[in-house]
């Protein structure tokens, strides 16, 4: 179900995209209610975005933590909350976390931070 979002996000048919993806993140596909996340920001719909990707990211998708940091950074200000939700996905592995987390800890003045992370 997912792969047939995908298809359909890709065409430019968000409404199918957004059917596929709901008939599959309602089964707990955590990849789906990342991409449903991604496909609500797209479309301006932050709050819906968030809800969305907060569901992806508790449930250990490291994608989405990453994404549910950056605009709770970007958009929001809420550089504590963002923080968390960076590090999370940078202890996943996450290289774009890391990177994120790295020019943050730069910019706050905490060197050896940054370090670990770039």
């Amino acid at each position: 179900m997912n792969n047939l979002g995908v298809l359909y996000d890709n065409e430019g048919e968000r409404l199918k995209a957004k059917e596929w993806y709901e008939k599959s993140a309602s089964k707990g596909d955590t990849t789906t209610m990342n991409n449903l996340g991604v496909l609500y920001y797209k479309e301006g719909d932050k709050e819906k975005a968030k809800e969305w990707l907060e569901k992806s990211a508790s449930k250990g998708n490291a994608d989405a933590m990453n994404k549910l940091g950056r605009i709770l950074y970007a958009n929001e200000g809420d550089k504590e909350k963002a923080k968390e939700w960076l590090e999370k996905a940078a202890s996943k592995g996450d290289a774009d976390a890391m990177n994120k987390l790295g020019i943050l800890y730069a910019n706050e003045g905490d060197k050896e931070k940054a370090k670990k992370m770039v």
